[in-house]
């Protein structure tokens, strides 16, 4: 996904690296469950350049996407139960091995499977 950053022209961007689809996929292949979710992580890198022509400052923003971790949960009349302590606990090792990485967002996956 790219992100148009309209007052300098340049675009931000978004790079999902395999490990996360991957991830995401095999979650879902191995819950017997109609939808799973998880925690993507990352890094967040800004660059910042002079344009020679116009002698202007620009900036732009690349995230990356880097790795994810599942998230088990229960689901009751359409509402979502997830154990917070084991996400706490999940995420605190994983800044452990990968001390650069933040938490930027979480994944869904859904069966398109109809009833």
């Amino acid at each position: 996904a790219v992100v148009s950053t309209q007052s300098t022209g340049m675009q931000d961007s978004v790079v999902v690296h395999p490990l996360v689809l991957i991830g995401a996929l095999d979650h879902y292949k191995r819950i017997d469950s109609k939808r799973v979710i998880g925690i993507i992580l990352g890094t967040v890198e800004n660059h910042t350049f002079t344009d020679p022509i116009l002698k202007t400052e620009i900036s732009y923003t690349e995230k990356h996407l880097r790795s994810s971790f599942a998230i088990p949960f229960e689901e009751e009349d359409n509402l979502w139960f997830y154990d917070t302590s084991f996400f706490d606990k999940l995420l605190k090792m994983h800044y452990k091995v990968n001390k650069n990485e933040q938490l930027l967002g979480w994944y869904f996956v859904n069966s398109l499977k109809s009833k």
